[in-house]
Formats: structure tokens, C-alpha cells, sequence
């Protein structure tokens, strides 16, 4: 069933399954504001922007300074840890940036841009953020009513630069960051797998290069044609 409601005013095409376009990596540093450009991601009308952040310490919330964006969730672990992920539906003409804000600490934020997402309801369905201590982001389970979305998976991590990182099976990268040595290590991993059938998705772990505690959740963005 096409939903019609999502194509008007946005200019995306009524063709293609939900997918992962592009990623830019960026870090901060401690009280710190950057203006990210978006230039080379390549955005079009009905694209979604989402931007994700680890920090090594209690993070103001929203640290996504730019008007318009969306809260998808976020965590704050007494005055050790934070994580938060932003979302975007770009209409009319495509943003050229986007305003960043750290807490006292360091901090390593992913922006990925996704298409033939619905823009009027674009997470089909959130999981719970999951906390470990045993280093390895566990993205919990998630139960989609609906074919064809796509799971994207956050793996996030404080007290450790891990420099690379390693998707659960079925998985594709979305992009990677990881902050400078300093202050409140941080990384942050995004990762996507097309769910053709509805159900029960459990991604698996997402496996960092370098030890640290970390945090993880799953969404399910919902797809244009449907």
C-alpha cells in the first residue's frame, strides 16, 4: 500500500527500498561549539539526517544545537557518560551544516543520511537503550509490524578511542568516529540491515576495538512505499 500522505511536499521518489546513503564523522573538544558542514553528503528533499554522539561525561542534552531536530533518545550515567541520537527530515532546500555542542569533556559524533524513509512518521520502532560494562555496545531486540524497514544499530562508548569497529552479521557500516586522545575518551558506530519480513529483529554485538563502557540501541526506520 502506498502511503501517500508521506510524498507530498518532499520530492522524493516513489521508487527503492529504505537504504543508507552516506556518513561524515567529527569530534569535539571540551566546551567546545563547531558549525559540521553537510556539503558532501549528498542530501536530497526527503532525506533523513540522523546524528548520533558519545560523550565521556554528563552531556547537555541537546548537544544538536541547530533548530529542527528531533530527540530519538539519549542517556546520561551520573558524571561518566552520555549518549543521544538526533533525527532530521530535510524538506525544501538541504541544511549546508549543523551546530554542535560538547560537555566538559571530549566528544565523537556519527551523521549518516538515509532515503525512501517516510518523513511524517520515520521511526517505526525504538528499542530500550542497553548499558554494559563489559565493553562490547549489545543493541537489544526490536519487533517491527511492517515489511521492508531498515534496523539501524548505535554502538557508543566512553573511557576508551576504540578506531575501529566491527557490525553485528547482516550489518552494514554507517559510519565510525572517534575523538582525539584527551580528555574522556569517545566513539560512536552506526550500522544498518535492510528487514524485508516483519518480526522479531536482535542485531547481535558491535564489536569495538578497545575496551570501554559502553551504551547500544536498535531503531527500525519505516519505509516511503508502503
Amino acid at each position: 500500500m502506498l502511503h501517500a500522505t508521506s510524498l507530498v511536499g518532499f520530492g522524493s521518489s516513489l521508487s527503492g527500498d529504505p537504504t543508507y546513503v552516506s556518513s561524515i564523522q567529527t569530534f569535539g573538544l571540551a566546551g567546545s561549539t563547531k558549525a559540521v558542514s553537510l556539503s558532501s553528503l549528498g542530501l536530497q528533499p526527503g532525506d533523513l539526517i540522523i546524528v548520533a554522539g558519545a560523550n565521556d561525561y554528563t552531556w547537555d542534552v541537546p548537544f544538536v544545537t541547530t533548530p529542527g531536530y528531533t530527540l530519538i533518545d539519549s542517556i546520561q550515567s551520573g558524571a561518566d557518560k552520555g549518549f543521544a541520537a538526533y533525527y532530521l527530515v530535510v524538506t525544501g532546500t538541504p541544511p549546508t551544516s549543523v551546530g554542535l555542542s560538547s560537555g566538559p569533556y571530549n566528544y565523537a559524533v556519527n551523521i549518516a543520511v538515509y532515503r525512501y524513509i517516510d518523513p511524517i512518521t520515520p521511526i517505526h520502532v525504538k528499542g530500550t537503550i542497553v548499558g554494559s560494562t563489559a565493553y562490547v555496545p549489545s543493541p537489544g531486540p526490536i519487533t517491527t509490524t511492517i515489511p521492508r524497514t531498515l534496523a539501524v544499530i548505535f554502538g557508543a562508548q566512553e573511557d576508551g578511542i576504540s578506531t575501529t569497529s566491527t557490525p553485528p552479521s547482516g550489518y552494514v557500516t554507517n559510519g565510525h568516529s572517534h575523538e582525539s586522545a584527551g580528555a574522556g575518551q569517545s566513539t560512536c558506530a552506526m550500522a544498518s540491515k535492510f528487514l524485508a519480513a516483519s518480526g522479531t529483529e536482535t542485531p547481535g554485538l558491535f564489536v569495538f576495538s578497545q575496551f570501554g563502557d559502553s551504551y547500544a540501541l536498535t531503531i527500525a526506520l519505516t519505509p516511503l512505499n508502503r
